[in-house]
């Protein structure tokens, strides 16, 4: 293959370098909210990490929005890396990069959420009431869940992109 056809292929390099940077930060993040939800709310160390997490949430949301907004403005390498593939698999890559989004997105307004909400960590506009706490730990839940949704999307992220293709050439060639 001449290294047009290979570059017609690959992603934008804005793409795959967002792609890299949410693949180094998703797991970290992760990893540091379930090691944050180990605290006790009155730790102190709690008060001081919780920004932290906030802020590098805000970040992902903000990274995979642009992400997406590139993906968009780049039909081309989309369309040719189909090309490559079978329908049921583009339809299996189809849906986890749609739930990847989703995620990437609505995790961190989840947890924005909690955080506004929870009169111990944020700032509470609506007080302490047994309905403002509800609803914060029905967002905490499905934040909590939300993260371990994309702990199982990762493996089977990756192993698509290893996976060979009819002609041999794996996905992840596309983002390297």
């Amino acid at each position: 293959m001449s290294r047009a056809a290979h570059e017609a292929i690959r992603h934008p390099k804005s793409l795959r370098q967002l792609h890299w940077l949410l693949a180094v930060l998703l797991p970290g993040l992760i990893l540091f909210g379930l090691w944050m939800g180990q605290l006790d709310r009155s730790d102190p160390l709690k008060a001081l990490v919780l920004p932290w997490h906030l802020a590098a949430g805000g970040l992902v949301a903000v990274l995979a929005i642009w992400r997406w907004t590139i993906r968009r403005r780049h039909p081309e390498s989309l369309r040719a890396a189909a090309a490559r593939t079978t329908p049921l698999r583009r339809r299996l890559a189809g849906t986890v990069h749609a739930a990847f989004y989703l995620l990437l997105i609505g995790l961190p307004l989840l947890g924005f959420g909690v955080w506004i909400l929870d009169p111990h960590l944020g700032p509470a506009p609506f007080g302490d009431g047994v309905a403002v706490g509800n609803w914060s730990e029905r967002l905490h839940r499905m934040h909590y869940l939300g993260a371990w949704s994309v702990a199982v999307l990762l493996p089977l992220h990756v192993l698509g992109a290893l996976t060979p293709e009819p002609d041999g050439r794996r996905p992840l060639g596309r983002m390297g």
